[in-house]
């Protein structure tokens, strides 16, 4: 983790586009900002250094460690970890 892969800027567009929460294989920087925004974040870590930006791919499988997510999959998190589900097993029906 050389550097960071997400910081608060990017967090920020992430909101107003709509999403609920990112999860980084890999650093951020900026976690006190990020701790206040009403989006979550799971990360390996945080680095100060802002890392060299790349584009992503939409819609396919995401491999991480030994878990894939698929899109459409649900993913539910907090402080003690992740879990990935292919149905919605919060019990509220979705949200979002």
């Amino acid at each position: 983790m050389n550097s960071a892969i997400l910081d608060g800027q990017a967090a920020s567009t992430a909101m107003r586009n709509g999403w609920k929460g990112i999860i980084v294989y890999g650093a951020v920087r900026n976690a006190a900002t990020l701790q206040g925004l009403s989006i979550g974040v799971k990360a390996l870590g945080t680095n100060p250094r802002k890392g060299t930006g790349s584009m992503g791919q939409r819609g396919g499988a995401v491999n991480i460690s030994n878990a894939q997510f698929q899109s459409g999959w649900w993913v539910f998190a907090d402080k003690d970890g992740i879990l990935i589900s292919q149905t919605d097993i919060s019990g509220q029906g979705g949200y979002g």
